[in-house]
């Protein structure tokens, strides 16, 4: 998945042709993975939608947690790339 990523910001890929809406494990970061993705105009298609999608969350009681998971995910995201920002900087250096 890095390197699909990698290829994104790059601009070497125009769509991500997935089977269904499992590009990461938690809900949270496949958004990010997502929002990442169409910034770097690259189109995201899913095959198949989970069982029982309805457009949104069944259980309105998982939606704080499903907030907070995309804070923090967002933090890591960010993170990650700041470092591998600087390694590439100082790579180049």
């Amino acid at each position: 998945m890095e390197r699909v990523r990698d290829l994104a910001a790059e601009g070497q890929i125009q769509v991500v042709l997935a089977y269904r809406r499992t590009l990461e494990r938690k809900y949270a970061y496949q958004i990010l993975l997502i929002e990442e993705l169409a910034r770097n105009g690259v189109e995201t298609i899913f095959v198949q939608a989970p069982q029982g999608a309805s457009g949104g969350r069944s259980t309105a009681g998982a939606i704080p947690g499903m907030i907070s998971e995309y804070e923090r995910a967002q933090i890591l995201e960010r993170s990650r790339r700041g470092k591998l920002h600087r390694a590439q900087s100082v790579k180049s250096a």
